[in-house]
């Protein structure tokens, strides 16, 4: 059976699309702190960091918190 990807992010590597992420990591934070999830915040600094530093560790932690903050705010 194959297994479906389940992440928001596509991967590719590019530059375009490594700063792409790093965007709309950064825009992440703002709304974890905006909503009180401020443990979820300094992960996504961590995780934008990360990106930064071609780096993609993080990233399952941060979909996760994401998606927590998309429930929230429906």
């Amino acid at each position: 059976m194959k297994s479906e990807s389940t992440s928001l992010f596509a991967d590719y590597s590019s530059a375009d699309a490594i700063n792409e992420k790093i965007r709309i990591v950064h825009k992440s934070v703002t709304l974890f702190s905006m909503i009180g999830m401020m443990d979820s915040a300094n992960q996504a600094k961590t995780y934008e960091n990360n990106l930064a530093s071609n780096s993609d560790v993080g990233r399952k932690e941060f979909e996760e918190s994401l998606l927590i903050a998309i429930n929230f705010l429906k």
